[in-house]
């Protein structure tokens, strides 16, 4: 029943295992992605030589993920989908 506590919802066991695993990437660390590509240098020149405006870029940035071992990640890692939004209407997917 609601309210009540049970045995489930207790903490077994707490067991540090560290360079194994990474928590969930954060609603601010999706941000950061944006703002620190929109101020890469290599980013913003090849903005301009394609006469871009980089204020109506949008940067969906995703977690890769992986799937052994092999490809885990030693740093974290987003990977940033780029729009480009000509009106505020456009819809960017």
């Amino acid at each position: 029943q609601l309210g009540e506590s049970s045995q489930q919802d207790r903490l077994a066991s707490l067991e540090i295992t560290k360079g194994k695993i990474q928590p969930a990437i954060t609603s601010g660390e999706y941000t950061i992605t944006a703002e620190v590509l929109k101020q890469y240098p290599p980013f913003i020149k090849l903005c301009r030589e394609r006469g871009l405006d980089i204020s109506k870029i949008r940067v969906d940035p995703w977690c890769p993920g992986y799937f052994t071992e092999a490809d885990a990640p030693t740093k974290r890692l987003l990977w940033p989908s780029l729009y480009y939004q000509e009106e505020e209407r456009d819809n960017i997917y």
